[in-house]
């Protein structure tokens, strides 16, 4: 017998490293079980690995802010179910609706809104 279960549609989203850590600090931290699941697995492929940390730069700078090397900026593709840009669409419209965005983080809403 065939599974007949339909694969999650996705879809697959560029990101540098500098919109890849404000989304970090702006995904939701409660929930339920499976929205902490989905976070949890999209988290995991937002962090940078060991050596774009090295390439970059990256480091804890004061009052809870991260500092890294804009130059070395490079694009990678991230693959999100729906339910995973569901997640990425709600930590930006919450951002705006608490009136914390900056231009920093505009493009990037823009990209968001728009998947």
């Amino acid at each position: 017998m065939e599974n007949t279960t339909p694969l999650p549609q996705t879809t697959i989203v560029e990101l540098g490293i500098k919109d890849r850590l404000i989304l970090l600090a702006h995904l939701p931290q409660q929930g339920g079980i499976i929205k902490l699941r989905l976070i949890k697995s999209l988290r995991e492929r937002l962090l940078p690995t060991t050596e774009e940390i090295s390439a970059h730069k990256i480091r804890d700078g004061e009052n809870g802010t991260v500092l890294f090397n804009p130059t070395a900026e490079q694009l990678i593709r991230i693959e999100c179910t729906d339910e995973q840009v569901d997640i990425l669409k709600e930590a930006m419209r919450t951002a705006d609706e608490r009136q914390v965005l900056t231009l920093d983080m505009l493009d990037l809403y823009e990209t968001i809104d728009q998947l």
